[in-house]
């Protein structure tokens, strides 16, 4: 019997991606895509455990890639492109709402400081009970832990919960606890998919 639905924010509950982010950063730097390829070795991956604050990233990349851009006006313009373009899916949250009458609503986001303070400041996160931010808890999905986490905070059975997020490589970890797993294409179908699951 399912007691908890489990939300992912980027591509979900936000209607863009950090790869929508980039592009738009990337435009307005009149600068090729490419340039922010393999963020990882920048410490992007890090910056979503809270290994590195996302500012040492942004000066990595600006050094790195030779941006004629100073780090700290990089940061207000990636601010002001994630709010352009990172647009809250409010029918989905509204849908969240109305599960919470029944079922416990929580998050998992793979998230940097700097994105988890943006959304902190648009009251995103109020509603979700467990909110497993990445940056918060030291963990990213897909580790297996970060849903073993969720699980013992919610005090739920993987098989009680169903996750919802846009990229599929998630599933696997989720699906070894037993979670069950929809993957967002669109609200239409999430609806949908929780209807058949719920009833």
């Amino acid at each position: 019997m399912i007691k908890a639905i489990i939300f992912d924010m980027g591509g979900v509950l936000l209607k863009g991606k950090l790869e929508t982010v980039v592009m738009a950063v990337a435009k307005k730097l009149n600068m090729p895509r490419e340039i922010f390829d393999d963020l990882d070795s920048l410490g992007y991956h890090d910056s979503l455990t809270g290994k590195l604050p996302f500012s040492e990233f942004i000066k990595n990349l600006v050094l790195e890639r030779k941006l004629e851009i100073t780090p700290k006006n990089l940061l207000i313009l990636w601010k002001e492109v994630y709010l352009e373009v990172m647009h809250i899916n409010t029918d989905l949250l509204d849908k969240a709402k109305e599960l919470k009458e029944k079922y416990k609503v929580a998050l998992i986001s793979n998230l940097n400081d700097y994105h988890g303070s943006i959304n902190y400041e648009r009251n995103l996160f109020d509603l979700f009970e467990p909110k497993l931010l990445s940056y918060e808890v030291g963990l990213a999905k897909p580790d297996p832990l970060i849903f073993e986490l969720v699980l013992e905070k919610l005090g739920e059975k993987g098989e009680d919960c169903i996750f919802i997020d846009d990229r599929e490589k998630y599933f696997p970890s989720a699906k070894s606890l037993g979670i069950n797993c929809i993957q967002y294409i669109n609200n239409e179908q999430v609806f949908d998919e929780l209807e058949k699951i719920l009833n």
